[in-house]
């Protein structure tokens, strides 16, 4: 199994010819063949890439009568099997596609995901005024799965572009593709992830509009259900809740938003509660304080009487008496 390494994906170049093409893209994507056709003294086409922390954010512009098509065949698979996902969108013009045995076109109201285990081919169309302008993420598969566990529903089928939250999205990571040095991509990796979790709650919502969604809802109870279950455990996390749930975190902070809080507000509220209601409790007159902290998921009993005091104006110890 074959990675992505960021490391040798940066290029910015214009492209004059097929070979240059498949070169360029190899380094920024993944390998693929690639046809370059210009007529006459048209400009050609540029690509930009850059790696942004573990993603690689990709730009390619064409102009005139330039035509380009790649595909990626079974041999490139074999040869070079990345796990990774390919986020489309464009800006100007469209993509005409064939993934998976069903065609579709891009145009600059949708986007699409595809997988780079999969097979496809994609031929760049221009808008009216004969220019394409697209942008490709490249995704890796563990980070696309930890954000969004069922993430190939979605894969291979023109999806709306109507959220101001996927459009910021789409041009935050042209911002970062343009605008961003090459030795700054890790610096900036948390605007990227940022881009990608509004891509992944709009997947999340739309799955929540369909029929499919409906049968796969995790209502609120269900959330609030594991954290009571698991307040002691000093590391749980809305991580370690998704992976538990079968969802993805988006997805959960998604839920407890329409109630109003979020998972980290709710955890810490239950466990000061659940504490505030010990420490008065005769049945746990012989528990230490520490004991009650650590009983509530506490690492720190220091950090359990500060906190605790600063959010009931009273000490622990104070309450006791």
């Amino acid at each position: 199994m074959t990675y992505l390494d960021p490391s040798h994906v940066h290029t910015d170049s214009p492209v004059g010819s097929a070979e240059q093409l498949r070169n360029a893209i190899d380094r920024a994507l993944f390998p693929m063949d690639a046809t370059f056709i210009r007529a006459g003294s048209d400009p050609e086409a540029r690509l930009r890439s850059i790696p942004v922390g573990r993603m690689s954010i990709m730009n390619f512009r064409a102009y005139g009568r330039t035509e380009v098509t790649c595909k990626r065949s079974w041999k490139h698979i074999r040869a070079n099997n990345f796990q990774s996902y390919l986020l489309w969108f464009q800006r100007r013009g469209a993509v005409s596609s064939f993934y998976n045995g069903q065609k579709s076109l891009v145009g600059e109201d949708q986007f699409m995901i595809t997988r780079s285990d999969s097979t496809y081919w994609a031929t760049a169309v221009k808008d009216t005024l004969k220019e394409h302008d697209g942008i490709q993420v490249v995704v890796p598969s563990a980070l696309a799965y930890s954000l969004c566990p069922d993430i190939d529903a979605f894969a291979g089928r023109p999806l709306p572009l109507t959220s101001a939250r996927l459009k910021i999205a789409r041009s935050l990571f042209l911002t970062l593709c343009t605008e961003v040095d090459a030795d700054e991509g890790d610096a900036v990796e948390s605007y990227a992830l940022a881009a990608l979790n509004s891509v992944v709650e709009s997947l999340v919502e739309k799955r929540e509009d369909g029929a499919a969604g409906q049968s796969r809802r995790l209502e609120t109870s269900h959330i609030i259900s594991y954290v009571e279950r698991h307040l002691s455990d000093p590391d749980l996390s809305v991580g370690k809740a998704a992976a538990a749930l079968r969802v993805s975190r988006g997805y959960i902070h998604h839920i407890l938003r329409r109630s109003g809080t979020s998972f980290s507000d709710h955890l810490w509220e239950r466990r000061f509660e659940n504490a505030h209601a010990k420490l008065r409790d005769p049945a746990f007159q012989e528990r230490t304080i520490a004991e009650i902290a650590f009983m509530e998921g506490f690492k720190s009993s220091a950090h359990f009487s500060r906190s605790f005091k600063r959010r009931y104006d009273i000490s622990p110890s104070e309450l006791r008496g």
